[in-house]
């Protein structure tokens, strides 16, 4: 067990709550507009790399689990795209 109020979770019960908490903590947008240049130049080719090597189609469904702020799921262009994320803050983005 550790403790919630450092940014841990301390049961399965509480790992909502703690992923609130981050969501509330962390500004997901702030990363993506504020990191150092070389953070954003690695990250936009890690989003580059993740469509490439999906490889979906205009027919195919996607499915990302751990949407968050659904940056990675914008990434890919017709189709039908389904997000899921236990925080609804971010689903809410």
């Amino acid at each position: 067990m550790t403790d919630p109020e450092r940014g841990h979770a301390s049961g399965a019960g509480d790992i909502a709550a703690w992923n609130e908490r981050m969501v509330e903590r962390y500004d997901i947008e702030r990363y993506y507009r504020d990191a150092w240049f070389i953070v954003r130049w690695v990250e936009a080719g890690r989003l580059r790399a993740i469509v490439r090597l999906a490889g979906a189609r205009a027919k195919d469904r996607i499915l990302e689990v751990g949407v968050g702020a659904g940056h990675v799921l914008a990434r890919f262009t017709g189709g039908s795209r389904t997000g899921l994320d236990l925080s609804p803050a971010m689903l809410s983005r």
